[in-house]
């Protein structure tokens, strides 16, 4: 963890994973969530609120981006159920802030995500 997220590491003696298997692991773990997300029928928009949480809370842009492609990605490919989810809860606030990251990538992925949102919206 960064020194702006407050927390300090514990455990560092011993061996511990290289950042190429954490990667992994993180990747393994985001295609679990997203396939959980997508196969699920009743707790898909609780789903979408646990990431929208996340993106909203964590201010680490190196642990922002991959949780934000999973968004972009579920939203252009299931855009159905995403959309009104999206809606519903509310994650313009959690795009408006990403927008305002000093990473251009994280922008980028935020203005994505915020095309995908208004090319499938409906009018109120």
């Amino acid at each position: 963890p960064s020194h702006r997220s407050g927390f300090k590491p514990k455990g560092l003696d011993g061996n511990r994973p290289t950042r190429e298997q954490i990667i992994e692991m993180r990747r393994y773990m985001l295609l679990y969530l997203k396939q959980l997300v997508i196969s699920s029928s009743g707790t898909q928009e609780e789903e979408l609120q646990a990431i929208l949480n996340y993106l909203h809370t964590v201010h680490e842009d190196d642990n922002l981006i991959d949780v934000l492609d999973m968004t972009v990605n579920l939203m252009s490919e299931h855009p159905r159920a995403m959309v009104p989810a999206f809606d519903r809860r509310q994650g313009l606030k959690t795009v408006f802030k990403l927008l305002a990251s000093s990473s251009e990538i994280t922008r980028l992925q935020a203005l994505k995500l915020l095309g995908f949102f208004l090319q499938r919206s409906t009018v109120k």
